[in-house]
């Protein structure tokens, strides 16, 4: 504490938090520094999937349909059956616990596979009182044996879900009638000024690990491509702002093909709020320090300034031999002429664990990625860098792939994951933590970026290569 004080010291400052707590208001009170953060307990309030829906709500944002702030097994029943027997076409049920992140408390339900529910579909029967209370019946005896857990790691047990859902409280949500190769996940990063305008951090389409647990994401998104980014943002910080928030928010969305014209735009639906600096909010502004580039507010595209080909930068000595007495505007002017804009995206693995890396030092490993070509290139601002969360003891490191458009973004984050199975040995078949029944295993990390790298390869087979490409067409 006394070295914070002393490095801070006639400086201007500021806490940034990640999930505040009071712990991080207790430091603030100690530095007599100010914290970037609403009330800590309405912030919590906002990032629970319960509140977030409250605040969809009132922004006038659309929502599926699901029913919220449910505390007790009986409601959870009671609402789930009167959900599936007011829709009873939905195909897929999600249960979400409400202090939960990244899908780790996710839950879901099939029930088209449920002869009762498949009868009623058949028969087109007015849903009356008594058919609603055999199907709730139907619902207690089958739920616990149909609901798939998608952390098994960390709820071992539809038990163990039920407990952990009921004390926090969850949601039950809707998913969209369509295949889930068509769904989209993006999510869109702004900031509330502490006078209530709003800024675009970023947009990103998230990728699962596994099904509903997120593993990575890519820059920017490409789900909703005629989204006014900023106005979806302003009409959420409205709401948030009237309630005392500020700071740092990620709005997580699920886009889908329009049911009626599928040719259409894509729909989307809101489904969370993380009333913090999130993970990908925090790579967004080491990317743009990388980049040096601007960030289209509106589409959330991401351009640079590069030299043409051939073209090389000239130092202020160059300038002044080849321009002689020539004005500085018209030097900055042919500089200007000879360069061009270029897009620049990113993929991003947050959390990769390799009991591998502990053994390895440093210099070693930073050696080999000089030899093997695993680099950064800082004139064309492309290439691999790491995020290292702690040393390589840890054995825990992230990778930030950086390219022209997301099939090279994908080619240098197989090429990282390689160098890092050659370097600390190939990734033994789930690995767990310490005390890691919550983490997400660097398998079906590995694994998932390994689809989305063959699908590119294969489309780029079929139609050729394109520059811009949408989520959707990469996953399938």
């Amino acid at each position: 504490m006394k070295q914070i004080k002393k490095m801070i010291d006639g400086e201007q400052c500021y806490i940034v938090p990640g999930r505040v707590s009071d712990a991080d208001v207790n430091l603030s009170i100690q530095l007599s520094v100010p914290i970037l953060t609403g009330d800590p307990q309405k912030t919590k309030i906002f990032s629970t999937k319960s509140g977030a829906k409250r605040i969809f709500q009132q922004a006038d944002v659309p929502v599926p349909m699901g029913a919220h702030d449910i505390y007790s097994e009986k409601d959870f029943y009671e609402q789930l059956t009167k959900l599936i027997a007011n829709q009873l076409y939905i195909n897929t049920w999600i249960f979400k616990i409400d202090d939960e992140f990244g899908g780790r408390g996710h839950a879901s339900l099939q029930v088209d596979g449920i002869k009762t529910v498949m009868e009623l579909r058949k028969r087109k029967v007015t849903m009356t009182e008594a058919i609603v209370k055999k199907l709730e019946e139907v619902m207690i005896k089958i739920v616990p044996k149909k609901a798939k857990i998608a952390m098994p790691s960390l709820y071992q047990s539809w038990d163990e879900y039920m407990r952990r859902f009921c004390k926090v409280g969850g949601v039950i949500e809707a998913t969209p009638m369509c295949p889930a190769a068509q769904l989209s996940m993006p999510s869109v990063s702004f900031f509330i000024e502490p006078d209530g305008e709003t800024r675009l951090i970023g947009s990103f389409d998230r990728i699962e690990a596994t099904q509903y647990v997120n593993g990575g994401c890519f820059f920017p998104q490409t789900s909703l491509p005629s989204v006014n980014l900023v106005q979806l943002a302003k009409s959420i910080t409205a709401v948030l702002y009237d309630k005392g928030m500020i700071g740092h928010v990620t709005v997580d969305l699920v886009s889908f093909p329009n049911p009626t014209d599928p040719a259409a735009h894509p729909l989307f639906w809101a489904v969370d709020i993380s009333a913090h600096l999130s993970d990908y909010a925090s790579i967004c502004f080491f990317f743009d320090i990388l980049m040096e580039g601007e960030l289209d507010a509106e589409t959330g595209d991401y351009e640079i300034e590069s030299l043409e080909e051939g073209q090389a930068e000239l130092t202020g000595t160059q300038k002044k031999e080849v321009m002689g007495d020539m004005g500085q505007d018209k030097i900055a002017k042919l500089a200007g002429s000879a360069k061009k804009k270029e897009p620049r995206t990113f993929m991003f693995c947050n959390f990769l664990h390799h009991p591998g890396l502990s053994t390895i030092q440093y210099k070693t490993f930073f050696h080999m990625c000089r030899l093997e070509q695993v680099s950064f290139d800082m004139e064309k601002r492309q290439g691999t860098t790491f995020t290292m969360y702690d040393s390589l003891q840890s054995a825990v490191i992230g990778l930030l792939c950086i390219g022209v458009h997301r099939k090279i973004a994908a080619n240098y984050m197989m090429d990282a994951l390689n160098f890092v199975q050659n370097q600390a040995g190939l990734v033994p078949p789930r690995v767990q933590l310490d005390n890691s029944l919550d983490s997400v295993q660097i398998v079906d990390v590995v694994a998932r970026c390994r689809q989305i790298h063959r699908a590119f390869e294969v489309r780029d087979r079929k139609v050729g290569k394109t520059d811009k490409i949408s989520f959707i067409g990469e996953i399938i």
